[in-house]
C-alpha cells in the first residue's frame, strides 16, 4: 500500500512533446464521442420503453373501456326486453318527481317570473 507516486502523477503538467498531445487530443475526442453515443443509446432505449409501456396501458384502458361498454349496453337490452318498456309505464328508478305522485308532468320554463299577492 505504498503509493507516495500517485499523487505527483496525476498532477502532472501536460505533455510538451507535440505528436503526444494530438494523440491525447484524438484520444479525448473518440472517448467524449464514444460517451455521447453511449448516452444517446441508453436514452432512446428508455424512451423506447416509455413508448412501448404507454401503449400498453393504453390498450389495456381500451379493452377494460370496451368490455364495460358491452357489458353495460348488455344491461340496457336486458332491462329493455323486462316488460317494463312494453307496457308503457316508466320504471320507477327512471321517472321523475313530478310523475311520482299521479300528477301530469310539467315543462320547466327558464326565465324571470313576478309574484302576484
Amino acid at each position: 500500500m505504498n503509493r507516495p507516486h500517485l499523487h505527483s502523477r496525476l498532477q502532472r503538467p501536460a505533455p510538451t512533446n507535440p505528436v503526444l498531445r494530438l494523440l491525447m487530443f484524438i484520444g479525448a475526442a473518440i472517448m467524449l464521442a464514444v460517451s455521447l453515443f453511449l448516452g444517446a443509446m441508453i436514452f432512446l432505449v428508455l424512451l423506447g420503453l416509455g413508448l412501448v409501456l404507454g401503449l400498453v396501458l393504453m390498450a389495456r384502458v381500451w379493452w377494460i373501456r370496451r368490455k364495460l361498454i358491452a357489458a353495460h349496453e348488455a344491461m340496457q337490452q336486458r332491462q329493455g326486453q323486462s316488460g317494463d318498456a312494453s307496457s308503457g309505464q316508466v320504471p320507477p328508478h327512471q321517472r321523475r318527481p313530478a310523475d311520482q305522485g299521479g300528477q301530469r308532468p310539467g315543462n320547466v320554463i327558464e326565465g324571470e317570473y313576478r309574484r302576484e299577492d
